[in-house]
């Protein structure tokens, strides 16, 4: 007998801040950028933040994951390709051994040698012209920056953003980010933006909370239910003070009688004197 696995509401939570939890480790450097980029000229209020065709996050897609799959190179199985000389000739063209029989010819093609022989010349043909081109490509192509250098690249530029160094290396990320620097490292920044700053710069929200702030949390959250309960209690005795006699709310309500009389006559003697 199958069990149901029933999610209760903790369960979910907890599966939730897992998710985004990852989400947030697998932020790449690329999207990282991006996102200050916008936020700066959103601080900036730059006029780009207004116009459609420009996308801030176009880089991201060069280095979204660290694995990259090929694609176009998935073989085709026999089903696939039955399936699409079906798409090709049509609805009519449903015969099972048409379709074996246009299957057999098309494999006797493949491995005739005059198939082979046309996909070797065209391989060569390729890595001639490679080679007759390497050369110009290497002036044309733009240098591939290795993973080291990249990753002291990206590390550059956000601790120029924190005020560690006076400038970073790559100047382009620099104009992008000139004025978000300026505005982090105003010394009369407000403390809003100061924790804001401290929370995106830091990676705060990669942090796990303390056992400690938990419990003062918790105990905090306690009292305030507490306090909460009391103040029902007391609304509720004092709308009902009529048809629920109490002695505690007769005891507090006659002392607070007491205490406006007090306060009269008090203020009646400071008026004499």
């Amino acid at each position: 007998m199958s069990m149901l696995h029933v999610n209760s509401p903790d369960n979910n939570t907890s599966s939730d801040e897992e998710e985004e939890d990852e989400e947030a480790k697998e932020l790449t450097d690329d999207v990282e950028k991006s996102f200050f980029k916008a936020l700066s000229c959103l601080k900036k209020n730059d006029p780009k933040i207004y116009d459609e065709s420009v996308n801030f996050f176009d880089q991201s897609t060069r280095r979204t994951t660290k694995k990259t799959a090929v694609k176009n190179s998935n073989p085709m199985y026999l089903e696939e390709y039955k399936r699409k000389i079906l798409l090709e000739r049509g609805p009519e063209f449903d015969d099972t051994e048409e379709v074996n029989d246009v299957l057999k010819k098309e494999k006797i093609r493949m491995s005739s040698p005059s198939y082979v022989e046309e996909q070797q010349a065209i391989k060569e043909s390729f890595k001639g012209a490679l080679d007759d081109n390497s050369d110009d490509e290497d002036i044309l192509k733009p240098r591939v920056k290795t993973k080291e250098e990249q990753e002291k690249e990206d590390k550059d530029y956000l601790e120029w953003l924190k005020g560690n160094i006076d400038e970073p290396e790559d100047k382009e990320t620099k104009n992008d980010l000139q004025y978000l620097h300026d505005y982090w490292n105003n010394p009369n920044l407000e403390e809003g933006e100061q924790f804001l700053c401290d929370y995106i710069l830091n990676k705060r929200f990669l942090e796990k909370p303390k056992e400690e702030n938990l419990i003062e949390d918790e105990m905090q959250f306690s009292e305030e239910d507490e306090m909460l309960e009391k103040h029902e209690e007391f609304e509720h005795k004092y709308n009902f003070r009529f048809e629920e006699p109490d002695k505690e709310f007769v005891r507090i309500f006659y002392n607070l009688i007491k205490l406006q009389k007090f306060f009269l006559l008090f203020t009646k003697k400071v008026g004499q004197i």
